[in-house]
């Protein structure tokens, strides 16, 4: 009987992790929208980097969201993935979750009829162990909160999610904590159960922003110790493109079960002019299409650069190598993987991954590392340049199959356009401009801080062909 019993709990935990990676994605994920010739498109960014010995540190993309809610009249939309000021270093940074915080609560104050909706990740309440000040104070303003519930995503680590949904998702995660919080020094004590739910490495990772005024999305979370980390965004003016975000948004919503007051969605105006290019939503899976699709359509002679926190998608890493080896010049500044929030790294996925790229291309790949001082180099994008157009994808993914293949929630933006036009002009000067080191000192070369270790590529593979990573 107890063998019986043992091998009917094998097979149900098999068959939970079989469906839980490759069960149906919920109506509304994995979107892409219409090509849209859009009103008018900005971009902006924050950044550290060092100018004359001195560490220097630029927020517009900061200032940018903030006066993107002062701006909005008829509805708003937030949704953001660290959405706090917790810490665990003794170091002070720039608060910036308080400030989107009181920006949100002024406007609802200002237009008490406003619909103002928030989407976050329940890693702001290490899920369920504490609440949230800031969304605590959100609530108390009569902004509708709605935390996204992970259960219906597909699972990343497959492994471990089989057992976790078999027997331990049950028992919740409410309750006193005894465990120290992995984010911050503050006396939030962890219950067991919220640890093993963290453990299932899932995440509403998007950072977005959408008004009847237009679509904001970025790579920046409104997190304090992220404050200094280097990041994009755009501004984008098109009422077709806000009712894509506005759909793709209520999907995230309808996944979490929560009851909102959902914002009308425009009527659409179609621009024929194609002054600011053309721009497309895509969420989860669809970005790492359109990822793949600018790098496979990439000839001899024309250039990819990619600037990213993380890439260990291994099509990804495939396809830029054969990009490589068939003549496209490719440029990537990375992040070293060193920190993050205070605890140490070793350099994955990074440094194996670099490695490999400049080893199966002999050096055609030409990498460089962005020079951090406790930061994270946090954009997430890649741009083609042919002769006369240039094509980019950026967003919130990392180029990481957790982030690009339909396990995490992400949007990005794929844009298009000639050459003549300034935002994407503007943005491939900023690319070379650190890559150069112009006006600061930003990025050195890869010999530098290239790894060779035998040991970090072993646990690399490990990592990815058991999914037991964060990446």
């Amino acid at each position: 009987m107890k063998r019986i019993v043992r091998r009917g709990l094998c097979v149900w935990t098999v068959v939970v992790m079989v469906f839980g990676m490759y069960r149906p994605l919920k109506p509304g994920l994995s979107f892409e929208g219409s090509l849209r010739y859009p009103e008018q498109v900005e971009w902006a960014y924050n950044i550290s980097y060092e100018q004359n010995g001195k560490r220097m540190w630029k927020a517009d993309l900061f200032h940018a969201q903030l006066e993107f809610i002062r701006r909005a009249e008829h509805f708003l939309v937030v949704d953001m993935f660290l959405f706090n000021d917790y810490y665990r270093e003794n170091k002070q940074y720039p608060k910036v979750a308080d400030p989107l915080t009181e920006t949100l609560i002024q406007k609802k104050k200002e237009s008490p009829d406003m619909n103002i909706i928030v989407i976050t990740d329940p890693i702001n309440t290490l899920y369920n162990s504490h609440p949230s000040p800031h969304l605590e104070q959100l609530k108390k303003a009569n902004i509708e909160v709605s935390v996204t519930h992970h259960v219906p995503m597909r699972d990343s680590t497959p492994l471990y999610s089989a057992l976790w949904r078999s027997y331990f998702q049950w028992f919740g995660q409410k309750g006193p904590g005894w465990l120290p919080n992995p984010l911050t020094k503050r006396p939030y004590k962890t219950t067991l159960r919220s640890y093993l739910k963290l453990l299932n490495i899932k995440a509403n990772h998007r950072k977005v922003m959408v008004s009847e005024k237009g679509v904001f999305v970025s790579s920046a979370n409104p997190h304090d110790a992220s404050a200094y980390h280097t990041n994009v965004g755009y501004i984008v003016k098109d009422s077709g493109l806000i009712k894509d975000t506005l759909l793709s948004e209520k999907a995230v919503a309808e996944l979490s079960g929560s009851e909102l007051y959902w914002p009308v969605l425009p009527a659409e105006k179609i621009h024929s002019k194609k002054n600011c290019g053309m721009v497309q939503l895509v969420t989860e899976g669809k970005i790492r299409r359109k990822t793949l699709q600018l790098i496979r359509t990439a000839r001899k002679g024309e250039e990819l650069f990619m600037m990213t926190l993380y890439v260990s998608d291994l099509a990804v890493i495939k396809e830029l190598i054969s990009a490589a080896n068939r003549g496209v010049n490719v440029r990537i500044i990375l992040d070293q993987n060193q920190e993050a929030f205070g605890w140490r790294k070793i350099g994955l996925p990074n440094k194996p991954v670099a490695e490999k790229l400049v080893h199966e291309t002999d050096g055609r790949i030409q990498i460089r590392w962005y020079e951090t001082k406790g930061e994270q180099f946090h954009p997430k994008c890649i741009m083609k340049t042919t002769k006369t157009e240039y094509e980019c994808v950026s967003g919130s993914a990392n180029f990481t199959r957790r982030n690009l293949k339909d396990l995490n929630i992400e949007t990005a933006l794929y844009m298009k356009g000639e050459k003549s036009i300034s935002y994407l002009t503007s943005k491939k000067e900023w690319m070379d401009a650190l890559w150069k080191n112009e006006g600061g000192s930003y990025t050195s070369p890869f010999a530098r801080h290239r790894n060779r270790s035998l040991l970090l590529k072993g646990i690399f593979y490990i990592q990815k062909y058991t999914n037991l990573s964060t990446y």
